[in-house]
């Protein structure tokens, strides 16, 4: 097998379908956060935010703009979006005087806790239970390689 993922010239049907039943993953989720977002009344970004702040709580602008793939000064305008909003609240970080933290308020926490609640009950209901490490250990492959990739070409 090449670097192209072919064989002779021709592409291995089962990863093909591996690839085309990802793209239909990628596609159906981001319709489902682009429907919370727009019942929100936020960018798919600021929303996605939320969801990320919900995980991974009292991170700080730069963890944010790190997840999210976002400069320094989009990063500042998406949280000065969202404090306005009354979604984020920014906070003195316990260790390090030059940095924030950021903290949902219970509008932010209530946004992004509906989403998550829609993943779990479909997750519940499609992932056996035997199979949720194999699931999660494969999609952390999968992340893990493509972000090898990054920069490659």
């Amino acid at each position: 097998m090449s670097d192209a993922g072919t064989t002779n010239g021709s592409f291995d049907p089962a990863t093909v379908e591996l690839l085309i039943a990802w793209q239909k993953l990628e596609v159906s989720s981001r319709q489902v956060r682009e429907e919370f977002a727009d019942r929100a009344g936020l960018s798919l970004n600021d929303f996605q935010t939320l969801v990320f702040l919900s995980a991974k709580q009292d991170s700080t602008p730069k963890a944010v703009g790190l997840a999210l793939g976002l400069t320094t000064g989009a990063t500042t305008a998406l949280i000065d979006r969202l404090e306005n909003g009354g979604y984020v609240t920014r906070e003195p970080h316990p260790t390090d005087r030059r940095s924030t933290r950021l903290v949902l308020t219970d509008t932010g926490l209530t946004a992004a806790t509906r989403t998550g609640a829609r993943y779990f009950e479909v997750v519940r209901s499609t992932v056996p239970p035997e199979d949720l490490a194999s699931v999660t250990s494969l999609f952390s492959r999968l992340a893990d390689a493509l972000d090898a990739t990054l920069g490659s070409g």
